[in-house]
Formats: structure tokens, C-alpha cells, sequence
């Protein structure tokens, strides 16, 4: 029972992830309350706690791993749309994306100081205030290195600079309007720190290996220079020296804010600028010397961006230094680093930053082991600039087996559904069938040899449906390439030696089959039809089903297909309900008897109908989602509805 309590409460502990709450799932019957603070904790960030909630803005790092995903998926178009129109951060009308934070179009406050860090890089990249979007829309173009280069400008540049523009828009009203002040002030930290980092500045190994915010970058960097206790690697536990710094003048700031002490936070503001370099820097060492070492896209690739993060405050304090960065990063091909970091290392002093705080030459580009403080002291021979050529380029309860009333006809129960009209029945309900195969799938004792064959060739071939449970699995990787969910879960399966390789080099690993290889494994291993069926279900059935909702968005945003929409939602309907079910019972074999079963143990199930809460709200919804798959024009208009529904 304590293994329970602790697997549920961990369960809820990611509900604001899964975007669910306390409400929607309910109580276990066992008695194990849900914590409504824990399904949405008003956590720290590193140690700052902030007093307005800005937990919503913080979830841009969860955009970040998302869109890292899909790069590494090679799926660029949905990377692509994710960073235009954003998934996990709400919005007035629908999401607020990470395009909308590198064009701060929720920070108007202009200035004059010329001297802001913000304001060289507008001044460098074209006197472009927007230079953020720009730099990172032209690399998601680049379907070579966008894995490498992305997921570095989002975490270097787009993130840190609208947290810095929130500081200082902070600053600027920091006298008339104090409380708007510090909502400037928490919304930059948020964002600097993420919600995906732990809770205590202290505790840093507590928290995710990396994140995927700015504050992740010094504790993925710091370890390769032993700047923090010696430890090298992405594994160091203790937390750099430049973020301690960090989160201690963001607290310095904020109480400045408290007592109207604005040249206070003036001066925590210019030290947060200094900072902020710091493990960009060190991420541009690290990828320079691996790329000198091994010279692959990767470091290449990650190289670049570090550059293009860094590159602005060099010209302006040493501008002949921007030509040989420049020049170094311009061309793949081969590398000198050592020219490179003693730039980098001969300027600590003029961004404002302690050498101590990047640490030592583990790597042996200068002189091994050295400190970058006693390199910087000793070395006095200035790298000379080469002749110009301009900035890098851009890298190129089991179901009752007895028939029901529903099951007898192999319908699609219009009671359930009352209300929604499928634009073709007869297809719809050929997919609905499928719900038949589980059935006689669940019915047979998989422990007998007979049973097991029999359930096998059910799962292989199918019976009653247009298509088998095993070919909706094999062919997830095809028909779903371009999906954002399914790369997401065979991401997720990457690295668990369960789903390795298949055969030879090109022949694929289990992650992309992931549903079929649990399903599979279940039978012929486990010999356990209950388990095959439920990882079927939970697997292969609920992808289906975002497969088609997925696919009924991208048609309703494309004029070709725009009419295609409204089926892609039947199909999403009929995979979702199947026949044999009767309304708020447990008789069926597909999700919404799932949803049904479930709501039984969790209390959740509605008194005058007997619908599982989830099962009324989703049936809503597929009702408003054929309204408007219907209308879809090609348009933005339907499609940004039917994205929202």
C-alpha cells in the first residue's frame, strides 16, 4: 500500500504537466486523496519564490524539450509549428508561443539607454529589435543542423533576452508602479529558470540532469570545466558558482523593488547581464574544442549557436575579435579552437566576468588543467584578425464478454453519441469494429496454446475491423512520422534497452514500434491477453485516435484537404467509442470504457447519466470539433479553433 500512495502521488505531481487537475481525475477508491497542491505547486524557481503566479509563463522550457524532440525526431514541420504557435503555455486566445517571447510583444517599454545588452544585440544583427525570431527562424530552415542549433538559441538567446527585457522593463516603471515592477520581475525569472528545474538553488542534482532553460545551460557546462567542485561532466551535483550569483542578484533586485531603491535594481540588473554570458561562454568552449576533436554536425552545429549568442557583446568590447570568431565558425571543415578560446578567454574581463567562474582547461586546447585566470594572466600573444568575412553562415474491471444490446448490432451507438452526425457512417463503423477484435482477443486464455495462436492471428489479422491491431501498430512510424505526439512517445523509449535496435544498422529500433513491441511481447513472452489488451488499448488505440485529431488540425489548415477534416474526426470518434458499448457502462473494449472503468474507481462517474466526467466532456468536444472540421476552409481562422479544441 505505500508503494501506492507513493506511485499515485507521483502521478499527481505531473497532472499540470498533462494539463489535468485534482477535479478531473478524483479520488482512488482505496481512499489515497488527490493533493490539490501537488497537482499544481506553487514550487520555487531555484530557490526564488515569487508572489505572482507566474507558473504559466515558466512552461516555455517545456515548448523547448518539445520542439528539441521533434528536431531529433526529424520531424522540422512540426518543430516549426510549435515555435509559431506553442503548446504549453496559454494565452488570452488559445497559446502564447516561443516566437511571441523572441518578439516580446508583451514588453513594449522602450528606452534610451544604448548601453542595455539587448540593445547591442539589435544594433549587430541589423538594428533588428526582433533579432531573436529572426536567428532562430532561419536555423529551424536548416533541416541538417536544426537539431543542433534550435534547442541552443532557444536556451541562449530567446529565453535569456526576454528575461533580461523583463528586468529591465522592471526597472523601468520600478518608481511610479512597484507591484507591475515585480510582476516584470517574477515573469523574467521564470523564464531564466524554467519549470522543469528543482526547487532549491542547493539542490540542483535533485532536478532534471539538464532542463531546458537558461539556468539549465551553467549546470550542463559548468561540470567540463570544473568550475564548480571538480566534478567533470554533465553528472556534477553542485551548482555553478555564476548561478548562485545569479539567483542571489535576482533576490537583491527584487527586494530593491520593495523599497523603491531603483538604482538598485539598476545595478542587480547590469550585474544579471554579466552573468547571463557566463554559461554561454562556456557552452561555446566546450563545443569549439569537441569540434576540433570530432568535427560533426553536432559540435558544429551547437558551435554556431553558441556564436551567434555570444557574438554581439564581443564586437562591442573588442570589435577585431568578432572578425577572427567570425572567420573560425563561418565554414564547416577543419578547426583551430585554440585561437578561438584565447579570445574568449583574453575578454572575460571586459564582459564583467570572473575567470574563476568559468573555470579550468579540461579539454587541453590552451594548457590542460590550467586555470582560465592563470591563462588569461600569462598569455600575452593577441590573436590577429584575419581578413573579414562576416557573420557564421546559417548551419547549412475487465469488460463483460457477454453481448449487450449495443454489441448485437455492431453499431456505433447513436444514444452515446446523441447529437453528432458521421459524414460517413459505414467507414466510420468498419474502424469502430476494431473494438470487436479486443473483445474476442480478451475472451481467449492466451495460457493455453490454442488460445495463444488464436489470439495471435487476432492480432496480426484481424477479424472484424477494415485493418488488424498489429498493421494500426507497425505502421504508426509511416503514417505518423509528422506527428508530434507520436515522436514524442518513441523519444520517450530511446533510451530504454528494451527497444533497441532490430536487426542490422538500417533496420530501425523497437522505440518506432513501441506499441507493437509491448503488445508482442505481452503474447508471446508474458502469454498475457489481458496485458496485450490493455497495452493495445492505452498504446495503439489512444495514438490512433491523436493521430487523427492531429491530422484533422493539418488538413483544416490546408485548402487540398480542408474538406477531409470532418472524417478525420469521425475516425478520431469511431476509435474512441467503438461498437458494443452502451452509454455510462463499462461493456465496451475501447477508451471510453476505459474512461468509464476508471471513473468507477476514482469516484468520478456523473449520478444522472453514470458517464465518467471524462467520457461527457470528451463526447462535448468531438461534437464541437466536427462543427468546426466541417467549416475548415484552408484558413487560419477554423484551423486555429480546431488547434484550440
Amino acid at each position: 500500500n505505500d508503494k501506492l500512495v507513493d506511485l499515485i502521488k507521483n502521478l499527481q505531481y505531473m497532472y499540470s504537466c498533462l494539463g489535468v487537475t485534482c477535479q478531473d481525475v478524483g479520488t482512488h477508491a482505496t481512499g489515497i486523496k488527490c493533493d490539490y497542491d501537488a497537482a499544481e505547486p506553487r514550487l520555487s524557481f531555484a530557490g526564488y519564490v515569487s508572489k505572482n503566479d507566474v507558473r504559466n509563463i515558466s512552461k516555455f522550457d517545456r515548448d523547448v524539450t518539445q520542439i528539441a524532440i521533434l528536431l531529433k525526431e526529424k520531424n522540422e514541420l512540426s518543430a516549426r509549428e510549435l515555435y509559431h504557435k506553442g503548446r504549453n503555455v496559454a494565452g488570452e486566445n488559445g497559446f502564447r508561443s516561443l516566437q511571441s517571447l523572441a518578439t516580446h510583444e508583451d514588453l513594449n517599454y522602450s528606452s534610451t539607454d544604448e548601453t542595455r545588452i539587448y540593445k547591442m544585440y539589435e544594433e549587430f544583427y541589423g538594428d533588428r529589435p526582433m533579432f531573436a525570431d529572426d536567428v532562430t527562424s532561419e536555423a529551424l530552415l536548416d533541416k541538417g543542423l536544426a537539431e543542433f542549433t534550435v534547442p541552443v538559441l532557444l536556451k541562449a538567446m530567446v529565453l535569456p533576452h526576454y528575461a533580461i527585457r523583463s528586468f529591465f522593463a522592471a526597472l523601468d516603471v520600478c518608481k511610479e508602479n512597484p507591484s507591475l515592477a515585480e510582476e516584470f520581475w517574477d515573469k523574467g525569472v521564470a523564464v531564466l529558470v524554467g519549470s522543469i528545474e528543482s526547487a532549491e538553488v542547493g539542490d540542483s542534482g535533485k532536478g532534471s540532469l539538464h532542463g531546458q532553460s537558461w539556468f539549465a545551460l551553467g549546470k550542463e557546462y559548468c561540470g567540463y570545466f570544473k568550475c564548480a567542485d571538480g566534478t567533470i561532466g554533465t553528472n556534477a551535483q553542485s551548482i555553478p558558482p555564476a548561478s548562485i550569483k545569479m539567483m542571489q542578484n535576482i533576490e537583491m533586485g527584487r527586494q530593491a523593488i520593495h523599497q523603491s531603491n531603483c538604482n538598485g535594481v539598476k545595478s542587480r540588473v547590469r550585474a544579471i547581464e554579466s552573468l547571463m554570458i557566463t554559461p554561454i561562454i562556456q557552452g561555446l568552449l566546450y563545443h569549439t574544442a569537441k569540434r576540433q576533436l570530432v568535427n560533426d554536425d553536432s559540435s558544429y552545429g551547437s558551435s554556431w549557436a553558441f556564436a551567434k549568442a555570444i557574438m554581439p557583446v564581443i564586437h562591442v568590447r573588442q570589435k577585431a575579435d568578432v572578425e577572427v570568431l567570425g572567420n573560425s565558425l563561418s565554414t564547416p571543415g577543419e578547426f583551430d579552437a585554440k585561437t578561438l578560446w584565447a579570445v574568449i578567454v583574453l575578454s572575460l574581463d571586459d564582459f564583467g566576468i570572473d575567470c574563476k567562474d568559468i573555470g579550468s582547461d579540461t579539454m587541453g586546447i590552451l594548457n590542460r588543467d590550467t586555470s582560465f585566470c592563470d591563462f588569461a594572466a600569462d598569455y600575452t600573444d593577441f590573436p590577429t584578425a584575419s581578413p573579414v568575412q562576416g557573420q557564421p553562415r546559417p548551419p547549412t474491471r475487465n469488460p463483460s464478454p457477454a453481448p449487450t444490446a449495443a454489441d448485437s448490432s455492431d453499431e456505433i451507438n447513436p444514444i452515446l453519441i446523441s447529437g453528432y452526425t458521421f459524414t460517413n457512417l459505414a467507414d466510420a463503423t468498419k474502424k469502430a469494429k476494431i473494438a470487436l477484435d479486443l473483445r474476442d482477443f480478451l475472451n481467449l486464455d492466451g495460457r493455453l496454446d490454442i488460445a495463444h495462436d488464436k489470439s495471435l492471428k487476432i492480432y496480426k489479422d484481424g477479424v472484424h475491423s477494415s485493418k488488424s491491431l498489429q498493421s494500426l501498430s507497425l505502421k504508426m512510424q509511416d503514417e505518423m512520422a509528422s506527428d508530434s505526439y507520436f515522436n514524442f512517445y518513441r523519444n520517450a523509449f530511446r533510451n530504454d534497452p528494451l527497444f533497441g535496435k532490430i536487426g542490422g544498422d538500417d533496420s530501425g529500433t523497437y522505440a518506432d514500434i513501441y506499441a507493437d513491441k509491448v503488445v508482442g511481447d505481452a503474447l508471446v513472452a508474458g502469454t498475457d491477453n489481458h496485458l496485450a489488451y490493455e497495452a493495445a488499448v492505452s498504446m495503439t488505440m489512444w495514438m490512433q485516435i491523436v493521430h487523427q485529431l492531429e491530422t484533422a488540425v493539418k488538413q483544416c489548415g490546408d485548402t487540398s484537404s480542408a474538406m477531409n477534416a470532418g472524417l478525420s474526426v469521425d475516425a478520431a470518434l469511431a476509435y474512441y467509442v467503438g461498437v458494443s458499448q452502451t452509454k455510462g457502462d463499462t461493456d465496451g473494449y475501447l477508451l471510453y470504457s476505459f474512461a468509464q472503468r476508471t471513473a468507477n474507481l476514482f469516484k468520478t462517474v456523473e449520478a444522472v447519466t453514470g458517464e465518467a466526467r471524462a467520457n461527457v466532456a470528451a463526447i462535448a468536444l468531438f461534437k464541437d470539433l466536427k462543427a468546426e472540421a466541417i467549416k475548415c476552409d484552408g484558413g487560419p481562422d477554423h484551423f486555429k479553433t480546431l488547434r484550440l479544441l
